[in-house]
C-alpha cells in the first residue's frame, strides 16, 4: 500500500508508517524489519513514479497525467522546480506529501540517470520512512493511553484502503467499458461512391 501511496494514490502514508512504528512498541512488529519493509515500499513507489516519467516521456505525462492523478500544473511546478534545485529535490521533499511523486516523475521526464535518482531518491526514502517509523514507536512509548485510538485508527484505515482501492478499480472499468463503446460509435470511414 505504501508503494502505492508514494506512485501517487491518495493514501494517508505517514500515518501508515507511524502506525507500524507503535506496532512494533506493543511488540507485534520488530522494529528493523518494520522499518526496512516501509523504505523498500517507498523506494517502490519512487521507481514505479519515475520509471513512469522516463518511459511516457514528458509530453505524454502532461497529457494523460490526470490518469495518474496528476494535473499537469503540478507537475510543471514539480519539472521546473526539479531544473532549478538539481537532485537533492529528490531527497528532502519527500516529507512533503503533495510532491514527493511528482519529483520522481520530473526526474524521469528529464532523463536523468537511474544511478543517480536511486542515490538521492533512495536516501529520502530512508530518512522518511525511519522518521515516521521511529516517531509511532516514541508515541507508543510516551502516550500508552493511544492504544485504543491507534486501534481504532487501524480499522478507519482498513476502511480507507478499501475504498480507495475499490473506487479506484471501479473508475478504471468504466474508463475501459467508455473507451470500447466510444470506439463502436465512431463511424467507420467508407470509400467514395463511384460517381
Amino acid at each position: 500500500m505504501l508503494a502505492i501511496g508514494i506512485a501517487g494514490m491518495p493514501l494517508p502514508d505517514e500515518i501508515m508508517l507511524a502506525f507500524a512504528g507503535y506496532n512494533a512498541y506493543a511488540g507485534k512488529l520488530h522494529i528493523v524489519p518494520a522499518i526496512l519493509a516501509a523504505f523498500l515500499g517507498s523506494s517502490t513507489g519512487l521507481t514505479m513514479s519515475y520509471l513512469i516519467g522516463r518511459g511516457l516521456g514528458y509530453p505524454v505525462v502532461m497529457r494523460h497525467g490526470r490518469y495518474f492523478f496528476i494535473t499537469p500544473e503540478k507537475l510543471e511546478r514539480a519539472h521546473n522546480w526539479f531544473h532549478r534545485r538539481g537532485k537533492w529535490t529528490l531527497t528532502f521533499p519527500i516529507f512533503m506529501p503533495s510532491i514527493r511523486h511528482l519529483l520522481a516523475i520530473a526526474a524521469g521526464t528529464s532523463k536523468m540517470e537511474m544511478k543517480s535518482f536511486s542515490f538521492f531518491a533512495y536516501l529520502g526514502s530512508f530518512l522518511w520512512t525511519t522518521a515516521f517509523v521511529l516517531f509511532g514507536f516514541a508515541l507508543g512509548g510516551q502516550f500508552p493511553m493511544l492504544r485504543g485510538r491507534w486501534e481504532s485508527l487501524s480499522n478507519q484505515m482498513h476502511l480507507i484502503i478499501l475504498i480507495v482501492v475499490g473506487a479506484g478499480a471501479g473508475l478504471l472499468l468504466v474508463y475501459v467499458i467508455a473507451r470500447k463503446i466510444n470506439r463502436a460509435r465512431k463511424p467507420r470511414d467508407t470509400a467514395p461512391e463511384n460517381p
